[in-house]
């Protein structure tokens, strides 16, 4: 029993961790996403501020409308963003639990392979010394 260990699962393992991969990636892009979108809100905000000291009124209430339409759906982009990085985020946790699972699965298997190996040395080693009393 001195054969090399095999995985039977292994096929399933690199399975899970290509997806656990892609899932980061996804995981990562989700999150420029909602930092972009942050970043744009921020810059309407203070094109918003840049507009309180304009003198004629008609062309700052104007100008804020059109700032706040702006901003109103910048917000609403910033929401489906943020609700994509928290479903990547969901799937990367359900991912790594599955890769997790499949490794500790696999160093169970090749524990007790492991440890089969090892009888079937230690039997063969007492079976050679049995051989070997039994010639003197």
């Amino acid at each position: 029993m001195s054969g090399a260990f095999s995985f039977r699962l292994q096929a399933l393992l690199d399975y899970k961790s290509a997806l656990e991969s892609g899932c980061r990636r996804d995981v990562a892009e989700a999150a420029k996403a909602c930092q972009g979108a942050e970043c744009r809100i921020a810059a309407l905000h203070e094109e918003l501020r840049a507009f309180e000291d304009v003198p004629d009124l008609r062309l700052r209430y104007l100008r804020a409308e059109y700032v706040e339409q702006k901003l109103d759906s910048e917000e609403a982009i910033f929401r489906d963003r943020q609700a994509a990085f928290q479903k990547a985020t969901a799937r990367l946790r359900g991912a790594s639990q599955e890769k997790r699972a499949l490794e500790r699965l696999k160093q169970r298997h090749y524990a007790l392979h492991a440890a089969a190996v090892a009888r079937a040395e230690e039997a063969e080693l007492e079976e050679s010394n049995a051989q070997s009393a039994a010639a003197r």
